[in-house]
């Protein structure tokens, strides 16, 4: 077998690492790869194709043609068609067939392609939807979440698999200049977007306008590095914390959760709501979890979490007695 170029390499080992390090056989694995026509998913087609023998995963690719810039938008779907038929790999076309004066455009637009990558990942849990995010898209996130004031998950960088939630990411280790310079040495051809140098999408105004700073993108990267490093031991913590929790019947130790932040007892039951009452979440609020519960519940104080969609809209309750906290459904 022929060498492989840097960036392939480096990329077919974080494919075997991924395996190790989550413990799951790549021949389980059957991917379904969003094509755009663009670099990115250009490179991470590529790339994907080029390992899937050793790796023995099975792919398919899909383009969406959003149907919004007319000409450019067909000659996308041609483009993704032919690169397709020359590697030998099947790929789906969706005309999702919008209109760019919807309102809230690109929010529709997600939610459409996400509509379609649950009806794949419905088929198992080894059917995973690789995406093109690379590290610069972070960045990019990270600002963007700066900007708006909604920094939650925009702090921690991607993962490259996530197999709960079915996405691999394989490109997120590299930058754009990486990937630009693998698909110029190796003579591939993709597709340029004339949106994406439009500045009126913040994204773009980010990514053309102040990323170019290297100095700016590395201190970025340390800090959210170490946000990394603060995620894992919540996550561990959260784990003990659980264990206990289900050890004593579901039920939180009052006294020993005192010493707690209000932050982590959030987080506690956040994550048991997860688990265990996902049907109620949409009516949590978070911030208001650690208020005073001044309602009377057969004699205990108790707060509302929430209301279930599917339970004859039953009511969560947190229940405070002498024993500790629990929840129950009224």
């Amino acid at each position: 077998m022929e060498e492989l170029p840097t960036a392939q390499s480096k990329f077919l080992t974080s494919l075997r690492k991924l395996s190790e390090v989550h413990s799951f056989c790549w021949r389980q694995v059957r991917i379904l790869v969003a094509l755009s026509g663009g670099l990115d998913s250009v490179c991470m087609l590529r790339m994907l194709n080029a390992c899937k023998e050793q790796l023995k995963f099975t792919i398919k690719a899909v383009h969406f043609n959003h149907g919004v810039r007319g000409t450019a938008s067909d000659l996308d779907e041609h483009f993704c068609v032919d690169l397709c038929d020359r590697l030998g790999l099947e790929l789906q076309v969706v005309n999702l067939k919008m209109s760019k004066k919807s309102s809230n455009f690109q929010a529709l637009a997600r939610e459409k392609r996400k509509q379609y990558y649950d009806d794949w990942r419905c088929f198992g849990p080894y059917h995973l939807v690789a995406t093109a995010h690379h590290a610069d898209d972070f960045i990019e996130s990270f600002f963007i979440g700066v900007h708006q004031g909604r920094l939650d998950e925009r702090l921690i960088p991607l993962k490259s698999v996530d197999l709960d939630s079915q996405f691999l990411r394989p490109l997120v280790h590299f930058d754009k200049n990486e990937l630009r310079d693998l698909a110029q040495n190796s003579e591939w051809e993709w597709r340029e977007d004339s949106s994406n140098s439009d500045t009126n999408y913040l994204r773009n105004f980010y990514r053309n306008e102040l990323l170019t700073n290297s100095a700016l993108i590395q201190s970025v990267s340390n800090f959210t590095n170490y946000l990394v490093c603060l995620d894992d031991d919540l996550k561990e913590w959260l784990q003990i914390q659980l264990q206990k929790f289900y050890a004593r019947d579901s039920i939180l130790d009052r006294y020993e959760c005192q010493d707690w932040e209000d932050s982590r007892f959030r987080d506690f039951w956040l994550i048991v709501l997860q688990r265990d009452y996902p049907e109620c979440l949409r009516g949590f609020d978070a911030k208001r979890l650690k208020q005073v519960r001044v309602c009377k519940y057969r004699g205990h104080r108790v707060f509302q979490i929430g209301v279930s969609q599917s339970l004859s809209k039953k009511k969560l309750l947190l229940v405070e007695t002498s024993r500790g906290y629990h929840l129950e459904l009224e």
